[in-house]
């Protein structure tokens, strides 16, 4: 959520409006970059973990307990908190073009590679790598079982959470890796003479691959929905108990009594 705040939000401001904040004041540049990087990392972290705890629970019988889990989510965000400071420290608005970038030299290459390395390369490989074994020791679980009812519904279920993992694996790869790239060929042609031409294009490019991330990051509830039926089961359920959704559906009954008795 503070992600799409940060992201979109400055994004529509900027080139739907042509009114860009972070390059007029140098708080929001710097405030901004910091909060994007924290909220980004933390999401990927998050996504990362219950990976990797899932495998734990197929192979070590080992889990994530609710007291280490609450230690581990605390110090998730502690760490990218103090790792994201060089971003507010080193951000800047470029006095000849007015926009909001890392500054030159040593930590503009060290962003590029941090995204690249970091924030791409690494959350793909262990995503791939955790799903890929979880689904293989899931298929070695169902061949160990004699077939039931019971064990049918395991099975279902074992099948959507290997739906998702690997949708959410595909949708970070697809996400992440233009978004870094786009930000090392900035980081190389820096200084490059450009056509008006070239530079439209790599606008647009540049559009697209925060596109892609903002996208993303909005997916996750629509990607339950459409993958799970349990998923999909339980909303319904707790939407029921909402009291805006509670009102409705009585104001509905009233109604609907109060037709079939004037009929």
């Amino acid at each position: 959520m503070i992600f799409l705040c940060v992201g979109p939000s400055f994004g529509v401001l900027i080139d739907g409006f042509n009114y860009d904040l972070p390059g007029r004041f140098l708080f929001i540049c710097k405030f901004r970059s910091y909060l994007a990087q924290i909220s980004g990392m933390c999401t990927l972290t998050f996504i990362i973990l219950p990976t990797i705890d899932c495998y734990l629970k197929l192979t070590t019988h080992l889990t994530f307990t609710t007291k280490y889990a609450c230690r581990l989510i605390i110090g998730t965000i502690v760490f990218w908190v103090v790792q994201s400071i060089p971003t507010f420290i080193y951000f800047q608005i470029d006095t000849t073009t007015q926009k909001c970038h890392p500054k030159p030299g040593i930590f503009s290459i060290y962003h590029a590679v941090f995204l690249l390395i970091v924030f791409s390369l690494i959350p793909s490989s262990l995503l791939s790598i955790f799903a890929s074994l979880t689904v293989y020791n899931l298929r070695k679980v169902h061949d160990r079982i004699p077939p039931s009812r019971t064990n049918k519904r395991i099975q279902d279920v074992n099948r959507e959470l290997t739906r998702m993992l690997f949708v959410q694996v595909g949708l970070i790869i697809f996400a992440s890796i233009p978004f870094a790239c786009q930000n090392i060929y900035g980081l190389i042609t820096v200084n490059n003479i450009k056509s008006e031409n070239r530079l439209a294009w790599e606008h647009f490019a540049h559009i697209l691959s925060e596109l892609l991330i903002d996208v993303y990051c909005s997916t996750d509830f629509y990607q339950h929905i459409c993958l799970s039926p349990m998923f999909r089961k339980y909303f319904c359920a707790t939407a029921r108990n909402v009291p805006f959704v509670k009102c409705y559906a009585t104001v509905g009954r009233y109604h609907r009594t109060r037709q079939k008795t004037e009929t």
